[in-house]
């Protein structure tokens, strides 16, 4: 049984016992929506904007895997999707219609799908605000770059669903599981750095990014958290120099290339430089490759294994693994 299969049965079969605590939980999260007798749901998206729902949407199309995951752990239910590349197709997924990749969406496929709500990725789907708008289809840009991020995305698709209920209890329950992993770790005053590498070229992050947030909730220091951008970004200009100069005690490494070949992203542009070796993280055995499916774009309902994974690297001794 997959993971995201598990978030759901787990969230319906808690949903009675713990709605008092979910919706305690929900007072301290921010207010999503607001319904009228006039109005079905009505929502600020990530980038401020008021998308307003005149009735329960049937045909919704989500434009990343992580919407897709939320949606099924929830109970609800969707007409058409967008695949990533190299993502592993859930079972839930199968025989639904795709409208091209998360990073290159078919519009006319999305079009023919004649949805009544299309909810993509901050960021990635913000080109599709016009052509949406032309064609009269409501649109919510969400962002996944934190784990208060991906609760209110869960809030907000269990809502569109008819599911508020299951999506509390969802929240309530990842919640426990993260603090659960948290407590387990001694919480060192380490730093890190999160290397991001591609076939081209290599990058550093700075605050933002699923990596750091998650590292931070394990009580490490960002190195490069003093990076940032006009325009909100995390990525920045490598510098070895800059590396040696801050030399953190952990190193992540993340990358888009294939699993199994993560080493060839890094080998020219990072690892075959003279200074490499002389990194505390190196030579304490301190670099950790960070997973696709958790780090890339965003784990979605699977934050609290992303937390765990990390954890375990780091204090293997600590924390105790959960079957998946």
């Amino acid at each position: 049984m997959n993971t995201a299969e598990k978030c759901k049965r787990w969230a319906m079969g808690i949903v009675l016992g713990v709605a008092s605590l979910a919706l305690a939980a929900c007072g301290g999260m921010p207010q999503t929506a607001a319904v009228s007798d006039a109005t079905f749901y009505t929502v600020r998206d990530s980038l401020g904007r008021e998308v307003v729902l005149a009735k329960q949407p049937q045909r919704v199309v989500l434009l990343t895997a992580s919407f897709v995951n939320m949606m099924h752990a929830v109970g609800g239910d969707f007409a058409a999707w967008a695949n990533s590349p190299g993502a592993e197709g859930a079972a839930y997924a199968r025989g639904k219609k795709t409208v091209g990749y998360a990073y290159q969406v078919d519009m006319e496929a999305l079009l023919r799908e004649e949805p009544d709500l299309v909810i993509g990725l901050l960021g990635l789907h913000n080109r599709l605000q016009q052509p949406l708008a032309e064609n009269h289809i409501p649109f919510l840009l969400l962002s996944l770059a934190s784990f208060e991020d991906v609760k209110r995305a869960v809030a907000i698709l269990a809502d569109v669903s008819g599911r508020h209920a299951e999506g509390q209890a969802l929240i309530a329950g990842m919640e426990q599981d993260m603090e659960a992993t948290a407590a387990a770790v001694p919480h060192e005053a380490y730093s890190f750095a999160v290397i991001h590498g591609t076939a081209q070229s290599v990058t550093i992050e700075g605050n933002g990014s699923i990596a750091c947030d998650t590292a931070a909730r394990l009580g490490l220091k960002n190195a490069f958290g003093d990076l940032s951008s006009p325009t909100g970004g995390f990525l920045f200009p490598f510098s070895m120099e800059q590396l040696v100069e801050k030399n953190p005690d952990i190193l992540f490494l993340t990358t888009m290339v294939m699993p199994g070949r993560e080493q060839e992203a890094f080998k020219d542009n990072l690892m075959a430089h003279p200074s490499w070796a002389s990194l505390k993280a190196v030579q304490e055995g301190r670099v950790y490759f960070l997973p696709q499916k958790y780090f890339l774009m965003s784990p979605g309902v699977e934050y609290p294994q992303a937390l765990r994974f990390m954890a375990e690297q780091l204090y293997p001794d600590r924390v105790i693994k959960k079957e998946t």
